[in-house]
């Protein structure tokens, strides 16, 4: 029952302050700094990932799950169409809600699932999760590839819709590393400076490459960025609360000798 409750309670805040800060949007006047409207994108970017992975992981059918994918995206677009069209950011809530339901499906694919587990399952299995040098190598390699599309876009002339899929691929990568720390069998608490330290270095190489030279943009592109990315990570943090945590379905990574309790939800 308190799984139930906290998981409805996710939802309704999520609901409830995503239609606040829309209507705050529409009747506050324009400004350069509008914190409610950085909120409410912030919102709808969040919530756009978190409908990913439910796409994702869910154990409801494919066919379901891609309805609800759909019509989740539709009802995001149309509430920032609806209150935040002049700025640009059309396309972002889609574009992010399928861009991380098709890496989080092909992550199901390959052995991922999102599961309840005991916390002695945790502390079984917890070593064979340690950071290796595979996990430096392909962030190394992330970075690299944000950088030169930072760059690809700075010369060139890029349409809105480019710049809308850069930013909600780096949405969806801020998303995967509040996963990684939230739902990961390691602690959180060691994780989550890595995870707000990549918002202001997103924020940035994005603002160079759509060459801006207003330091509004920049201001607001990193405060939009923080923001989803605390609403994510929060949000994941209510799931670990419950017990989920993102693992591998591999039965040897929770089987050891004593055969550890593991949980469906």
């Amino acid at each position: 029952m308190r799984l139930n409750l906290r998981l409805w309670s996710l939802s309704m805040v999520h609901l409830v302050g995503g239609i606040l800060c829309c209507g705050l949007v529409a009747i506050r006047p324009l400004t350069p700094f509008r914190p409610e409207l950085l909120t409410f994108l912030a919102i709808m970017l969040s919530q756009a990932y978190l409908l990913g992975l439910w796409t994702a992981f869910s154990d409801a059918a494919l066919w379901s799950r891609l309805f609800v994918l759909v019509i989740g995206a539709v009802y995001l677009e149309g509430l920032l169409a609806l209150v935040a069209s002049h700025e640009g950011v059309q396309w972002a809530a889609a574009t992010t809600s399928l861009a991380s339901a098709g890496v989080l499906l092909a992550a199901r694919r390959w052995g991922r699932e999102l599961r309840r587990i005991t916390e002695s399952a945790s502390r079984v299995a917890f070593e064979s999760y340690q950071f290796k040098i595979q996990g430096l190598m392909i962030l190394t390699f992330v970075l690299a590839l944000l950088f030169a599309g930072a760059k690809g876009l700075r010369e060139t002339v890029s349409s809105n819709l480019t710049l809308m899929v850069v930013f909600s691929l780096y949405n969806v990568v801020l998303g995967l590393a509040a996963t990684w720390a939230a739902l990961g069998l390691g602690r959180p608490i060691k994780r989550w400076p890595a995870v707000f330290l990549l918002p202001p270095a997103f924020g940035t190489l994005f603002w160079y490459g759509m060459r801006s030279p207003r330091l509004e943009a920049y201001w607001n592109l990193n405060v939009c960025l923080l923001m989803q990315t605390a609403v994510t990570f929060g949000s994941l943090l209510v799931l670990r609360s419950c017990g989920f945590r993102l693992i591998l379905r591999d039965p040897t990574d929770l089987e050891s000798s004593s055969k550890p309790t593991v949980a469906r939800d």
